[in-house]
């Protein structure tokens, strides 16, 4: 249970409803992901792999995807049209 604290005189009272705080996650709608897979590496951080190549890219903490289609469109091979 959360509890929200109040400024006015700092008593804590519970939240009455903590799902409505709750982000609703999106759905991945850019076209690298079926050609990407999630991996965790030696360090504990997370990257993406090509599926055709095996590289590993960095994770953005933005959650662009540009590197990860730049990747897909001017490798050595071209995945992506």
């Amino acid at each position: 249970m959360r509890l929200l604290i109040d400024e006015v005189d700092n008593t804590n009272f519970p939240m009455e409803n903590d799902d409505a705080c709750k982000k609703r996650k999106r759905q991945k709608k850019s076209e690298v992901w079926p050609e990407m897979t999630k991996i965790v590496d030696s360090k504990g951080e997370s990257r993406y792999e090509c599926k055709h190549c095996h590289f590993q890219l960095a994770q953005i903490k933005s959650g662009t995807t540009s590197h990860l289609k730049r990747h897909l469109t001017h490798g050595k091979r071209y995945f992506l049209p």
